[in-house]
């Protein structure tokens, strides 16, 4: 197997961007749920990746990933944001207690 992503790289898996042009946030919570979804702009997609699908407030879908796929997919153990760029590249990946405020900031400049 090749190096976990970095940003600028493709995603892993069948991942699709954000209808409408936005980002997609990626929050992967295999061990623990995050405080909070990203402070992202409107028309970003938030996906939260969890050992169990039931709803979290914040989070436009919830997906079950009992084994932590996820996870291990994008080298993140502990759990970890990916925004995906409306082109379809990693943007930004970070720590799950990272709220992405200061990646869309670094973007709106």
């Amino acid at each position: 197997m090749g190096s976990d992503p970095r940003s600028g790289d493709r995603p892993q898996g069948r991942i699709r961007t954000a209808s409408g042009g936005g980002h997609l946030i990626l929050s992967i919570a295999p061990d623990r749920l995050p405080a909070a979804p990203a402070k992202a702009p409107d028309g970003t997609v938030q996906l939260l990746i969890a050992a169990t699908a039931a709803p979290v407030p914040g989070y436009d879908e919830v997906i079950a990933d009992p084994l932590a796929g996820a996870a291990v997919r994008y080298g993140l153990p502990h759990g970890g944001r990916v925004a995906i760029r409306p082109d379809g590249y990693i943007g930004l990946i970070a720590d799950l207690d990272d709220d992405c405020r200061g990646y869309f900031a670094r973007l709106a400049r």
